[in-house]
């Protein structure tokens, strides 16, 4: 037997683990800017940069991006409020550079992203040029 009130803590728990979601990734998306700032002249600013300020979500995603660039499968939810695009966007705007490809034997041809990379590279000359 159920009671009225069953309905109403399982309706609240959805939208509460829901909106957590979200609210962690609007925390995610804003301190990858922080992260990513070279800025260091306030105290605002270092505090703001301080690795040990970043989530763990964001420091496991950096983490990753290293080796390749950010991708849907990164965020498991179809409705995600800022898409891999978006992180795309700001990392690369602001200077991010993953580690050199290491190279293998049999080494794999330039795909689709890295000739995109390069130019765009090519076209702005660096991303490295931002103040910020």
């Amino acid at each position: 037997i159920r009671r009225p009130d069953d309905d109403d803590s399982v309706a609240a728990r959805r939208f509460n683990d829901s909106f957590r979601y979200r609210w962690e990734r609007v925390i995610d998306f804003l301190k990858l800017h922080y992260a990513l700032t070279r800025r260091r002249d306030t105290a605002y600013w270092r505090d703001h940069a301080d690795p040990a300020s970043m989530p763990a979500q964001l420091r496991d995603l950096l983490a990753l991006w290293q080796h390749r660039p950010p991708s849907r499968h990164d965020f498991p939810r179809a409705e995600e409020l800022f898409p891999s695009a978006s992180y795309q966007y700001v990392l690369y705007g602001m200077g991010f550079r993953p580690a050199p490809l290491r190279m293998y034997r049999n080494p794999m041809p330039l795909g689709p992203w890295n000739l995109c990379a390069a130019q765009v590279m090519k076209s702005t000359g660096s991303f490295s040029r931002s103040k910020w």
